[in-house]
């Protein structure tokens, strides 16, 4: 897979300290020079600027989305079209949104695959989906990893307990809980074979299940119970559903209709993390190139490597250069600061950090003539500095509570 070397939209979302000029510098340029601007994009980047103005959706989606599908090729992403040929008889249970449509991969599927907000803490995480119901993701921070394989979020067994022998859930419950897979200590032979022919396997290696869903099939197991008073742990191998009571002969089919459909989608996430196993590696000499950029900033700020690696932002630009095999420029970095003189990264967007001082007509600063006639403030100039827009002050505070980076393109 090459290296590519371009703009991250994704770490760096804001294209202008004023996006209200963005249209009309937009809309100045020729449609056959955005479309070459928008051939070197990621898909994750694709994503982001087709949710940012309808100007650039409508270059996105025209043309039946070539754009984006030729960047979802680009980054080798793997292709419901393909999946689906090769496994068609599980497939047939995929959600009529993902199903490939007139020999194409779905604009859903593309979208699904673009990214979307980290599961742990809401920023944007780009990529493919981490679970096997592609509905879990995990931006590049390390405590965010850290937490989705942590008690509070997954755990090692399906079997609602600590131990591998023992089973509060049902058999037909391991077939469909979701769950997340270490893609380092991936094996895709074993796991194709999960789920699969008449001895399906129950426990999957290297996987973490789903607490969320763990807790809602322990929910439905004790409402057809009649109670957790009679629920009872069994040891050695799992329990079933009893065919001959009425209310878990229904819910044995429910059951059933969930395998069906996770069975499809497992089939895509297996393939998203042989995806995610071949890009690491791929990726881990650029990630080596970026960090010797960033050992040259730490040398510059006269501090140590791996403070600048505690960095949040840092980890989630580092991890999508490496998704996508791109190099980083060293102005990537520029918002760091000197640890010695430390200021928060949104500072100026919180209005805690001393703004600069706005210029007038001809470079010059704004008069402070007749604020002291009109009663309304000190003629001083530090007053003269803080006349801000309050309405970009808000669309700033409103970033910043999204997690969107203070510093600009």
């Amino acid at each position: 897979m090459p290296a590519f070397k371009h703009l991250h939209l994704e770490t760096s979302p804001s294209m202008s300290q004023d996006s209200s000029t963005l249209p009309h510098r937009s809309l100045a340029l020729p449609v056959e020079l955005w479309h070459i601007v928008l051939s070197s994009c990621s898909p994750a980047d694709l994503y982001l600027l087709s949710v940012s103005w309808g100007f650039f959706r409508t270059l996105i989606l025209a043309d039946g989305m070539k754009v984006l599908e030729k960047a979802a090729i680009r980054a080798h992403y793997p292709l419901c079209i393909d999946i689906f040929r090769k496994y068609l008889e599980d497939c047939s249970h995929l959600p009529e949104c993902l199903k490939p449509r007139n020999g194409k991969d779905s604009s859903t599927f593309l979208f699904v695959m673009c990214g979307g907000p980290c599961t742990v803490c809401g920023t944007w995480a780009g990529g493919p989906p981490d679970s096997s119901h592609l509905r879990v993701r995990v931006c590049g921070r390390e405590e965010c990893t850290a937490r989705i394989r942590s008690k509070q979020y997954s755990s090692p067994y399906w079997s609602y307990t600590d131990f591998p022998d023992e089973y509060l859930l049902p058999l037909e419950a391991s077939f469909w809980i979701p769950y997340t897979i270490d893609f380092k200590a991936f094996d895709v032979q074993s796991a194709a074979e999960v789920g699969s022919g008449h001895a399906p396997h129950v426990e999957r290696p290297y996987s973490r299940y789903l607490v969320e869903d763990q807790d809602q099939a322990w929910r439905e197991v004790c409402d057809v119970r009649g109670g957790i008073e009679s629920m009872f742990v069994s040891e050695g191998d799992p329990w079933k559903l009893v065919p001959g009571d009425a209310k878990e002969l229904r819910l044995a089919q429910v059951y059933e209709e969930r395998s069906k459909r996770h069975r499809a989608l497992e089939r895509i996430y297996v393939h998203v993390c042989n995806w995610r196993k071949q890009t690491d590696e791929a990726g881990q000499s650029i990630r080596d190139a970026n960090v010797a950029i960033l050992r040259g900033i730490a040398l510059q700020l006269k501090t140590s490597l791996a403070t600048l690696l505690e960095d949040p932002l840092t980890q989630r630009i580092l991890a999508a250069h490496s998704r996508d095999l791109a190099y980083a420029y060293r102005s990537t970095f520029r918002h760091l600061t000197d640890p010695a003189k430390p200021v928060p990264v949104n500072a100026v967007m919180q209005g805690t950090a001393k703004l600069r001082p706005r210029k007038g007509l001809k470079g010059r600063k704004h008069s402070t003539e007749g604020l002291h006639a009109s009663g309304k403030g000190d003629a001083s100039p530090s007053n003269a500095t803080k006349r801000v827009n309050p309405r970009r002050n808000a669309r700033k505070r409103a970033m910043a509570q999204r997690g969107a980076p203070s510093y600009k393109i």
